[in-house]
């Protein structure tokens, strides 16, 4: 059994790492190093991209005992959409529309408060150590006989990792289109800006889709969605400004639009193997991007790196040894970051492609012309469309209901099932809804169906819902 005073390293000082740290503090281990390759040591909360906090990550803090990050963030209660710059559709996250389901902060804001709480607790940070695969000692000065890679979606702990079991062909999947931040730090914003919601503006016309986060010091951060090449114009300021304009932003809202813009691929990857042993007998384990890198994709991310960090404080405070703390983590959270990084590539590819598939152009249509958002269906779906589907028989004819059924279906579907499901169950069923392809010709559809066929297709369909596999968010 290892001594609380062995020596472990934290390869990363991010929102991982720092939670990582802690968590090992918690636990009475008292030879902690976080290895951070940057210079600094800390970061402009105004200038940083906004990441999603979901309940998931909130709660695996809270688990942690670190709860002062939900008081740095701007809770959101939904989103608008802006089909069009006239026309604005409000999608609240849940059915009342009067408590929020996401929370909105700039990635620098945790970092602090990650620093601050590590600093009181005398953790020990060094900056400007890099870690090098080449090194014997991996360049971190001093040895460690665990070590946990906490550094991000290109992380060279977890290509140490695959060799220690043979992998050489590892490899992240890029996606092709690229992220512009930047952000408005002034509170004087339009309007039409409400700081609790997260603001889409879908510019088909320029090939790019645009969302608003805010900041909560009253201004707001802004996140471009594209391919490259339709990107490319707005690397020019004056251009920036102009896409400003159209979304009723003035210039002297965006005082460092000239400097406050990063572009960079977006990837993603799922890899066999989270923890190896090395050469030395060192042990190396891997958490959050590390491991399971994805696509923006509601906060998942960086919440899925908060559940690593709690599941493992939860297995070493059972007593489990290090080595089958990183096993049992692996067992239990792969078809979880498996699954959510199927969707978020997904998503990103409908982000890319403007929904051009028929069926997710139909779906798109459907969010859009009912004022609701994909999130909005992540709370009590089952309830719901087991209310619907029980409405008056005489109501089930109403096309109006009908479409509701559809769209509690369609959204229970995407975001409660698996990829697996998603492609066994969810294509051939949408298809037959939506396309009247398919084995599935729901009865609802058909003009001369009677209300009890109505019915009975329509809780058949629920029954079979309910058995799909379950993707929590």
């Amino acid at each position: 059994m290892l001594h609380k005073n062995i020596a472990i390293a934290v390869v990363g000082a991010g929102p991982a790492g720092l939670s990582m740290a802690q968590a090992l503090h918690q636990l009475g281990y008292t030879n902690v190093t976080v290895y951070e390759r940057s210079a600094q040591d800390s970061f402009d909360p105004a200038r940083a991209f906004n990441v999603t906090l979901a309940p998931i990550g909130l709660k695996a803090w809270a688990d942690l005992g670190l709860t002062t990050i939900q008081d740095a963030a701007v809770p959101l209660y939904g989103q608008h959409i802006f089909p069009t710059p006239e026309m604005m559709i409000t999608a609240p996250y849940t059915p009342e529309g009067n408590r929020p389901f996401l929370w909105s902060i700039p990635r620098a804001a945790i970092v602090d408060t990650l620093l601050e709480e590590a600093k009181a607790m005398g953790i020990k940070i060094q900056y400007g150590t890099p870690f090098d695969m080449q090194k014997s000692d991996y360049g971190l000065g001093q040895p460690a006989q665990v070590i946990f890679g906490a550094d991000g979606y290109n992380s060279p702990v977890r290509k140490v990792i695959g060799h220690t079991h043979g992998d050489s062909d590892e490899s992240l999947q890029a996606q092709k289109f690229v992220l512009s931040y930047f952000s408005m730090n002034s509170t004087d914003l339009p309007a039409h800006v409400d700081p609790h919601y997260f603001h889409v503006w879908p510019l088909e016309d320029l090939g790019i889709t645009i969302g608003g986060m805010s900041i909560k010091s009253g201004g707001m951060n802004l996140v471009v969605f594209g391919p490259e090449e339709n990107l490319a114009p707005f690397k020019d300021l004056e251009k920036r400004k102009e896409l400003l304009q159209r979304m009723g932003f003035t210039d002297t809202m965006v005082p460092h639009l000239e400097n406050d813009i990063i572009i960079g691929g977006l990837y993603s990857g799922k890899f066999g193997h989270w923890s190896g042993t090395d050469a030395q007998g060192r042990l190396l384990i891997g958490i959050g991007d590390a491991t399971h890198p994805i696509t923006p994709f509601i906060g998942v991310g960086i919440n899925q790196a908060a559940e690593d960090v709690a599941l493992m404080h939860t297995l070493l405070n059972a007593g489990l040894s290090f080595a089958d703390a990183a096993q049992r983590l692996q067992a239990e959270r792969k078809p979880q970051t498996d699954a959510r990084t199927e969707i978020a590539e997904i998503s990103a590819d409908n982000m890319l492609n403007g929904f051009s598939d028929p069926l997710l152009s139909q779906i798109k249509d459907f969010f859009y012309g009912q004022g609701k958002d994909l999130m909005y269906y992540l709370t009590e779906p089952f309830e719901r469309v087991s209310v619907l589907v029980s409405d008056a028989p005489q109501a089930l004819k109403d096309v109006h209901t009908q479409d509701k059924i559809l769209g509690e279906i369609k959204a229970l579907l995407i975001t409660h099932c698996t990829p697996n499901a998603v492609q066994d169950h969810l294509e051939p069923i949408l298809k037959s809804l939506f396309l009247n392809e398919g084995p599935i010709q729901e009865s609802w559809l058909k003009p001369e169906a009677s209300t009890e066929a109505i019915k009975h297709d329509a809780k058949a369909l629920l029954d079979r819902i309910k058995q799909l596999p379950r993707l929590v968010f």
